[in-house]
């Protein structure tokens, strides 16, 4: 996530980035997992959240 933004605007942005899908309809989310990559650090922590999508193609 990028400074002020929000869990949303950073999923939007990363399906952007992807795939070039400009539209994306956000149902909800699915699960939220918490882990380290590495030593368990504060700077190594990993929040990564699921959602449920839907876009036309």
């Amino acid at each position: 996530m990028r400074d002020f933004e929000t869990s949303e605007d950073t999923l939007r942005r990363e399906v952007y980035e992807e795939t070039g899908i400009q539209e994306i309809n956000i149902k909800k989310p699915l699960d939220v997992s918490h882990y380290y990559r590495g030593e368990r650090k504060a700077e190594n922590q990993m929040i990564v959240i699921n959602f449920w999508c839907t876009t036309k193609l």
